[in-house]
């Protein structure tokens, strides 16, 4: 039933303040399908137009500050979880429209200030360069 709710909330997503509240509420109100639904978000930036990425933004900074009012002292699940792909979130967010870039900036210096993320975390790379350098790094010295 969350689940559906969770998947409702995101379809309907815009930059209100109610739309992302009621993302980050269905999101959560069931913490044992974290790893679903940080997933999902993300999927949702990289994959959703372009005016609606600032939007998926909005919500993955809803959940990590609701979550650290939720659980005070205890390890922030979202954040870790989010943390893991955000480069390649940050790098998707760079093709939003340029009235969304200094809000984009925004929130992300505002994760640093409070250090929900690490400067590491939040710089753009794409994750396609990082699939193809893999390999050449691990040919035999002198195969080139």
């Amino acid at each position: 039933m969350a689940d559906a709710e969770f998947q409702r909330a995101l379809r309907g997503l815009t930059t209100s303040a109610s739309s992302v509240k009621g993302v980050a509420t269905a999101a959560l109100s069931s913490p044992r399908d974290y790893k679903h639904h940080v997933y999902e978000i993300e999927r949702f930036v990289v994959k959703s137009a372009a005016e609606k990425r600032l939007a998926g933004l909005y919500v993955i900074d809803a959940i990590v500050r609701g979550h650290e009012k939720v659980k005070d002292g205890q390890v922030n699940i979202y954040a870790s979880r989010f943390a893991a792909r955000m480069p390649a979130t940050i790098f998707a967010l760079k093709e939003a429209p340029a009235k969304d870039q200094d809000k984009l900036q925004r929130v992300i210096d505002n994760w640093l200030s409070r250090k929900l993320f690490q400067p590491t975390d939040v710089e753009p790379r794409n994750p396609n360069e990082a699939a193809v350098e893999a390999p050449a790094a691990s040919a035999p010295p002198g195969s080139a």
